[in-house]
């Protein structure tokens, strides 16, 4: 008994551990990169988004058209799956936001919220002209220059001003360092140094700037690991360089045909992506358009070239989501053709235990209902899929993000249902609505593991069916037939129930 009960214990702790593990993974601290390049087409911008390049993610070129915009932001930045869009309006600074939720294992993303974005508190910008703008540790910053250096951060109670250090002066070239564990600013004038904010304290950490280079065409700052690296464009060219306390050096010299669209670091920093506007007068049909985008990726551990070429789109690669779907949807259909349809055979008269009744069809749906709501709450956050899509089905066969999330929602509240009626006898629902699960078979004391799984497949794969069973005179599935299991409730009539017959 010891035994049985320990086994348990465990199973409810390896899916309670899964379960945990689902969700620390779908809220990662990935970066993911941003462009906001003006449209090919039109007026108005496109927002693109690249989606991480590490093991089981996207390949090397991905970039996903998130939204058109009416118009280019004035600056764009990033943090973690998080993107702000900055918009100057006279003297105030209109912020927007988005973010990215992972869906499937092939390295798709969704967009919250579905359309539109997200309005940050407006920032008054005093004055001031719009610099630069990133995303840290310290949260969303804001540099402004008028007849001083600005900076401002937002955080839960809106936008906070932060005393610049006084050293720099307003004709220093200064950028905000984006992916810093820390706010972090570089500074360009008679020396080169970042500055750091430890609490309410700047540090000042001299660097090395190359000879010869001038701050002029800094496109921006980015911390790899605890480095900082600027990139600078001139020549036709955009250099990488690493700048340090003693020493600096070039990483990466890439040159680009057409007009720099914009760059961004992610990957932790790891990678740089360039994106450039090539125009080809002799291209003709939509195969091959007058201009397009092409995107770079440099490795900033190397200085290697790891991509170049046309965006790719990553929403087409589902063919893994498809086969994963085919097995599941294979090894169920399999297991109700040959363990829960086959022929009852030898089936003792059900008995209800005394005390007890079977549950009337109207809880046991309320029940279902209940239990239905807490996992599909779990599938939409961890796939970023709307509970409401989840609730009325329907609307999920309309892409392969909503085929994975109804595959995922019967496939966990299958292991949720079974783990808890094993273990414990009910489920959350259940238990809400004082029903319990119980071995109707006079030969069997309790319903064992695996009929209670083969219960709750039939339960949860083929619900509609499972539905229709409970209006039966019998007031049971084939789910339950097979498992020689009933869902009862207290008779609060009083005496002994009888089985049904």
């Amino acid at each position: 008994m010891i035994v049985g009960v320990a086994l348990r214990v465990w199973c409810v702790v390896v899916v309670a551990s899964a379960a945990m593990g689902a969700v620390v993974r779908a809220q990662g601290s990935e970066t993911h990169g941003w462009f906001a390049p003006a449209s090919l087409e039109g007026s108005g911008a496109t927002l693109l988004h690249l989606p991480p390049r590490d093991e089981g993610g996207a390949r090397a070129g991905s970039a996903v058209a998130v939204r058109v915009l009416d118009r280019a932001p004035a600056k764009l930045a990033a943090w973690e799956r998080s993107v702000y869009l900055l918009y100057a309006v006279g003297e105030r600074l209109e912020i927007y936001s988005l973010r990215v939720s992972a869906v499937g294992v092939s390295g798709a993303w969704l967009a919250e919220p579905a359309a539109g974005a997200a309005a940050e508190p407006v920032l008054d910008l005093e004055g001031s002209v719009l610099r630069d703008a990133a995303g840290s540790g310290g949260g969303l910053a804001a540099l402004g220059q008028g007849e001083q250096w600005r900076l401002w951060t937002l955080g839960g109670s809106g936008w906070v001003s932060v005393s610049m250090p006084e050293s720099v002066r307003v004709t220093d070239g200064v950028w905000l360092v984006a992916g810093a564990a820390t706010l972090s600013v570089l500074v360009v004038g008679d020396g080169a140094a970042v500055w750091r904010l430890d609490g309410e304290e700047w540090l000042r950490e001299p660097l090395v700037w190359p000879v010869g280079l001038g701050p002029g065409g800094v496109a921006s700052a980015f911390a790899v690991g605890g480095d900082v690296c600027a990139a600078v464009r001139g020549g036709g060219a955009v250099e990488v360089w690493s700048l340090g306390p003693g020493l600096v050096g070039r990483i990466a010299s890439v040159g680009g045909g057409g007009e720099l669209a914009g760059l961004t670091a992610f990957e932790g920093g790891r990678r740089l992506g360039l994106l450039g506007v090539v125009e080809d007068p002799g291209a003709l049909g939509p195969e091959e358009p007058i201009r397009r985008w092409e995107l770079t990726e440099v490795s900033l551990a190397t200085g290697r070239v790891l991509y170049s070429g046309p965006t790719r789109h990553p929403s087409l690669e589902i063919g893994e989501e498809v086969r994963l779907l085919g097995l599941l949807m294979l090894a169920a259909t399999g297991f109700v053709l040959f363990y829960l349809l086959r022929p009852v055979a030898g089936a003792p008269e059900p008995v209800v235990p005394p005390g007890f009744v079977l549950a009337p069809p109207g809880r046991r749906l309320a029940a279902g209902a209940i239990d239905g709501l807490l996992v599909g709450a779990l599938v939409s956050v961890l796939t970023g899929v709307r509970l409401a899509d989840i609730v009325l089905v329907a609307p999920l066969f309309g892409s392969a993000a909503g085929v994975m999330a109804l595959a995922l929602t019967v496939s966990l509240g299958v292991v949720y249902s079974t783990v808890m009626e094993w273990g414990l006898g009910r489920t959350v629902g259940k238990l809400v609505l004082g029903l319990r699960v119980v071995s109707v078979d006079p030969r069997r004391g309790r319903v064992g593991l695996m009929r209670t799984g083969a219960r709750n497949v039939f339960r949860w794969a083929l619900a509609p069916w499972a539905i229709v069973g409970l209006g039966g005179p019998g007031l049971r599935h084939r789910g339950d037939a097979v498992a020689g299991a009933g869902v009862v409730a207290r008779d609060r009539r009083g005496g002994e129930a009888q089985g049904p017959g």
